[in-house]
Formats: structure tokens, sequence, C-alpha cells
């Protein structure tokens, strides 16, 4: 994780003054117990080795599959009307994040802050937290971290049935966690066989996929969701609308794997507000990847950690070029735009292929930094 200090101003965050600027939507894409999902992930030899799998999908991997539905049923020019919502910076998506629903109730999980690495405490703290990998937006708000220990182990639940996530325990009071065959989502690997090759050497190979759970009614079931702002009207921007039907066509072309493998497949898609209680403002939190535009934005990254993307082999452009990328959960001092980088293929540089790195930010808490800032 890279780390850098430096000196911050605190903000009271209006959770009202922000909704005036901007409209941001959860979008739940509803999912039956049992599905599997395959998002990809870098691998050092992704021909015969492990074809792993990342536990969500990525802001890039969402812009991606959202344009293409677009180009599905819109023209070029319409197409590209939709892409320059997202560059203009009218248009923000995070990356795909899991909910979790106990009848009518959805809690919506957030990417664990790369600054709750820097751990005080003892080293049976520190390994408590460092298995959580998601946090409530719950959570989130109360401004609870490891910076209080005490707190964090009145208030949080983060038990063995829960594992990588932490919530309130408000929260989650009534999920009845301790039955038993309650669980969170696992990766599965299976063998697989390049059916469509001529040549059977190497045709065998494995793929890890995403495994929801099947866990008792009266518990919880596991969702993906993904939030949207804009300062734009649905009513008013035919371009914006475009988009608004692409996802709402994501359960019939699926994110994470070949539908026809069983793969990748939502049952629906529902619409729900997604604003913050009001408190005392330090700094952004990402919910997306990061594609700094500049070295200035740069500078305005504290905590972070990296992942590479691209690097596809694309059977007609060439393989793609590959780019590191801030990971969800970066902290930043401020506001930053990033940037829509270019990763063309070898064979043809004109043939664009845009990863998207506009990160969308919402408020840190001021009591869930470390000290030393």
């Amino acid at each position: 994780m890279q780390q850098k200090f430096k000196s911050y101003t605190r903000t009271l965050y209006s959770s009202n003054l922000l909704n005036k600027l901007s409209d941001m939507k959860a979008f739940i894409l509803r999912c039956k117990p049992g599905s599997q999902f395959h998002f990809g992930k870098m691998a050092i030899d992704s021909n015969s080795a492990l074809h792993d799998t990342t536990e969500y999908f990525h802001s890039d991997t969402l812009f991606s599959a959202l344009i293409n539905i677009v180009a599905s049923f819109a023209t070029d020019a319409e197409t590209t009307e939709v892409v320059d919502l997202f560059r203009d910076n009218q248009v923000l998506i995070s990356s795909g994040m899991f909910c979790l629903s106990h009848g009518e109730q959805d809690v919506f999980f957030l990417p664990r802050p790369a600054h709750f690495s820097l751990l005080p405490g003892h080293a049976d703290d520190i390994k408590d937290i460092e298995r959580i990998k998601f946090i409530s937006k719950g959570l989130w708000e109360s401004g609870i971290s490891p910076v209080n220990m005490n707190d964090w182990h009145q208030e949080i639940e983060s038990s063995h049935e829960l594992k990588k996530f932490a919530a309130m325990k408000k929260e989650v009071q009534h999920w009845n966690l301790d039955k038993k065959h309650v669980n969170i989502h696992s990766i599965e690997t299976f063998p697989k066989v390049h059916a469509r090759k001529l040549d059977q050497e190497n045709s065998f190979y494995f793929q890890s996929n995403v495994l929801l759970p099947q866990n008792p009614a009266d518990t919880f079931d596991m969702h993906y969701y993904f939030l949207l702002d804009t300062t734009l009207d649905r009513k008013e921007n035919e371009a914006l609308n475009r988009l608004y039907n692409a996802i709402y066509l994501l359960p019939d072309t699926g994110i994470g794997g070949e539908r026809s493998a069983g793969c990748g497949q939502f049952l629906s898609v529902e619409e729900k507000p997604f604003e913050f209680n009001d408190f005392e403002q330090q700094g952004y939190l990402s919910l997306g990847l990061i594609a700094p535009a500049n070295h200035a934005e740069i500078d305005e990254l504290e905590y972070y950690n990296t992942v590479l993307r691209g690097g596809r082999n694309t059977r007609s452009d060439g393989e793609l070029k590959l780019i590191r990328m801030m990971s969800e959960g970066a902290y930043l001092r401020n506001i930053i735009h990033g940037d829509m980088p270019n990763v063309h293929g070898t064979n043809d540089p004109d043939t664009p292929y845009l990863r998207y790195g506009k990160p969308l930010l919402i408020p840190a808490h001021s009591a869930s930094l470390p000290k030393m800032i």
C-alpha cells in the first residue's frame, strides 16, 4: 500500500447539500442464490494456468459492458454521446459491490478503505481487521474504525458467519447469524476444456468462479450493486436515457462469464436512492478504479493499492496494453476526475479500447482516519 502524509482541513458533510448537486442511485442486481460469476483477473500464465477471478466486477468492466449494450441498439453517434457523458464527468459509476438482503432490508457494503491497514493496537486486533474486506454503509457513516478498537469490538458485527464483512450490530441483529449453513460467497475452481481449439494441446484448463451462497430463508441473500452519480435528468437527456436502458438490460446480457455456461446471470435490476447521513468529513473514498490524469491528481492520493488492468489478447487487434490503476478503497485528500486511457491493441492502434478510470467518490468520516493525519 502506498501512503503519504499531509495536513487537512475538515468540513461538515451534508447529504442535503450534495443531493442538490447530484443524484446518486444504487442499482441492485438481484441474484438467484447459488449463482456463479467469473469476472477475470490478471494471471502469470493465463493460457495454461488458473483462470482466476475477482470477487466483484470493477468499474472499467461495468463501463465496457454498458457501452457494448448501448452499441447493440444505438447508432455509432448515439453511442459516442453516451461515452461522452463519462468523458465529461456528467456521469460517474462505481465498481460492483455486495448488497446483503434480509427480507425488505438491504445493507450496502463498501470496499475496505486502504487506510484501515494503518492499524494501532495488538497483533490479534490487526489479524481481525485484516480479514475484513468489506464494510457496511452504516459502519462508514458512524466513523468507527480501527483507530478506536474498543468501539470496534462493541459496535461491529464481524462474526465467523460474515467472515470478510463488517457491519454495525444493529444492522444485522435480526439475521439469525447463529443458524447452521449460513455463509457468504466463495471462489470455486472448475476444470474446463477449450472445445473449439483445433489443436488439443493445452486445451485443458481451470477456471475460478464466484459462487453465491444458498442461505436459509430467514437469514440473508447476497446480491451485487453499483452506484451511479449524475447531475443530469434522464427525462431531459437522451444519452442518459440510453444508458439507463442499458442498465435495465443487464439481466438479459449479464456480466461475469458466459450465460450459456450458467454464469453472470441476474434476476432483475432495482433502483434505490443512495444518501449519507450528515457527519464531519475529511477527504474522500473511491468506490471505483482510478487512472490519474496527471501528477497533480496522483498527489491527491494518500493511501491506495494498485491493480493491473488490460492485457487481454483480442482476435483482430492484438494484445491490449497493460495499465496500472488505483484500486477501490483509495483515500484521497481532494476530488479528482481521473482519465479514460486508450489501451488499444498492438495490431491496430487506431481502434480505441477505453479503460474507465474516473472514480466515484464518497465523503470520508474524519473520525475514521489514522491519528497521524
